[in-house]
């Protein structure tokens, strides 16, 4: 399935040197991205796992580690690979595994629109309007991919299991191996993610529809496995409450808060949309709309990508526009779309599309700088944990945009998680006042604290006793005297 040569075919020297600028600043961004909570939960989950035996901690201020808003999948892998990965080096492995994660899905849906668009296509414009769309229109989804957001990683597992087994085709050699193996990979998907489940639309949708007796088969062995993870998450009280439960009362944002959010995203929607109006007006594009608009809707009823990416992308609207959800949120919607979006543009004039990935590049910069300087103050933090801790048997009290230091000191140590104290507060103890709230964490005595700089005053933490000993633009360090 995997073919060097599909990657080299009319690529030029200075093609490739921009690709391989662009995934050097991708790097460089998300190193300076430690302090990043979807990272980190998953991380805390594979310390959990290793320390306790338990993913998720219960709900007690004693035993309030650190806990995660997402589904344990990820947290599986961090702990196969601090097997065998130094701690010091695991946050940045991870990292770099997030962009493959980004590669990879845009390798699955080269695929998908080969299979959806049967006429011929040329890709030759593929990556580069990859990175025009992400780096224009979706800047947010790149900054939360770039830090493990699971979502891109349980939609491409699930596109790959399809891929894989075809069941969805009809006449095709069926090979149960691969049909086997899709399923497992389907299951480790839904354990990924909550949002993953809305496959469960697009199978049903499809099922319906069509007269597949195989695919409708396969979609019950789906859905079984589906309600099967569920079922066992049920019984996980702590997964259930974390994951679920305290978000279940969420309502959703009023249309002058959509607007307040959203309003940059509707203005760079705007200005991509004359940047088509003008490139096709010059003939630096042949869009060819109304011809593909009826290929695509003649083929909508027997294409189970379009079910797919429609079922995924209203997750990423769903959730933008409830309350806490984010621009990054909706830009996964339209990373989804990149199929339908692609088919549309992509013949296009190649040299104009590397000169404006090479301004997006270059506009990039003062994040790059940034972001690096943040790196080096990140392995600054942890190394002065390292060397500032030699103790056994202490309690620390960590936020997630410390623990990538705190969490290095941990072994033999209890490590506190902050913000689950937090969500403690607010969901079970109903404390609502801050500074009671704040201190009755203090009351618990930690012999240090690792914290962002907003949590608590430095005078609140004089008064209980605690001192200074190391502070940079990503936290600080307290001391018990």
């Amino acid at each position: 399935m995997f073919k060097l040569s599909d990657y080299n075919k009319g690529i030029s020297r200075p093609e490739v040197y921009l690709y391989l600028i662009s995934l050097f600043f991708l790097i460089l961004l998300a190193f300076g991205k430690f302090d990043r909570y979807p990272i980190m939960g998953q991380l805390g989950l594979a310390v959990n796992l290793e320390d306790y035996k338990i993913l998720y901690p219960n709900l007690i201020f004693e035993e309030a580690y650190l806990s995660s808003e997402y589904f344990p999948g990820v947290s599986y892998i961090i702990y196969f690979f601090r097997l065998f990965l130094p701690d010091f080096l695991i946050i940045e492995v991870m990292l770099i595994l997030s962009i493959l994660i980004a590669v990879f899905y845009f390798y699955l849906i080269k695929k998908i629109i080969k299979e959806i668009f049967s006429k011929d296509i040329t890709f030759e414009n593929y990556w580069l309007l990859a990175l025009v769309i992400s780096m224009w229109l979706c800047r947010d989804w790149v900054f939360y991919v770039i830090t493990l957001k699971s979502d891109i990683l349980a939609f491409s597992l699930i596109f790959y299991a399809f891929l894989l087994g075809k069941p969805h085709l009809v006449g095709e050699n069926r090979n149960y191996f691969k049909l086997f193996f899709g399923l497992i990979i389907i299951a480790y998907a839904i354990t990924i993610k909550q949002q993953a489940v809305s496959l469960l639309l697009a199978i049903l949708i499809y099922s319906l529809l069509n007269k597949n007796l195989f695919f409708k088969f396969y979609s019950l062995l789906i859905l079984s496995i589906v309600f099967g993870i569920f079922y066992l998450f049920y019984q996980n009280e702590n997964l259930w409450f974390h994951t679920i439960l305290r978000y279940i009362e969420d309502g959703f944002l009023s249309l002058n808060q959509i607007l307040r959010i959203f309003y940059k995203d509707f203005i760079l929607l705007f200005l991509f949309g004359i940047f088509l109006a003008f490139s096709s007006y010059h003939k630096l594009c042949n869009i060819n709309f109304n011809e593909k608009l009826i290929f695509l809707a003649k083929n909508i009823k027997s294409n189970l990508w379009f079910y797919l990416i429609i079922s995924f992308a209203l997750t990423g609207i769903i959730s933008g526009i409830k309350v806490g959800g984010n621009t990054g949120n909706t830009q996964l919607s339209l990373i989804l779309l990149f199929p339908f979006i692609y088919i549309f543009l992509y013949d296009f004039k190649k040299t104009l599309l590397m000169f404006f990935v090479s301004g997006l590049l270059i506009l990039e910069i003062p994040n790059i700088i940034h972001n690096t300087n943040k790196y080096i103050q990140a392995k600054k933090f942890q190394n002065t944990a390292i060397s500032l801790i030699k103790e056994d048997n202490i309690k620390i009290l960590s936020d997630k945009e410390t623990f990538f230091a705190s969490f290095l000191v941990k072994k033999n140590n209890t490590l506190i998680s902050y913000d689950t104290l937090r969500m403690l507060n607010d969901f079970i103890y109903n404390n609502v006042s801050q500074d009671s709230y704040n201190r009755k964490i203090l009351n618990y005595g930690y012999d240090y604290i690792f914290l962002a700089k907003y949590r608590f005053t430095e005078d609140l933490l004089t008064e209980y006793g605690y001192k200074k000993v190391y502070e940079n633009k990503l936290g600080l360090i307290f001391r018990k005297t």
